[in-house]
């Protein structure tokens, strides 16, 4: 997860860094972001086909809206 603020956008580092992690006996992993991502980022992403999921700031908000998710007490 990576919380960015709107101008600034997850990379393809990112997405190559947690890419990595997939050949350790991972079957998918979800990159989610306050933000969004660059198009080199989305384009790395493909490489790893259904085994890669992006979240934007977008997406998550809907999301959650759309949960049953209870907010946490504070």
């Amino acid at each position: 997860v990576k919380q960015f603020s709107q101008d600034n956008k997850v990379g393809s580092r990112v997405i190559r860094n947690t890419g990595g992690v997939l050949p350790r006996g991972f079957n998918k992993v979800v990159v989610a972001t306050s933000s969004s991502f660059t198009s080199p980022a989305k384009d790395e992403a493909t490489d790893y086909g259904d085994r890669m999921e992006l979240i934007n700031g977008h997406k998550l908000v809907q999301e959650l809206n759309d949960s049953n998710l209870t907010p946490p007490a504070e």
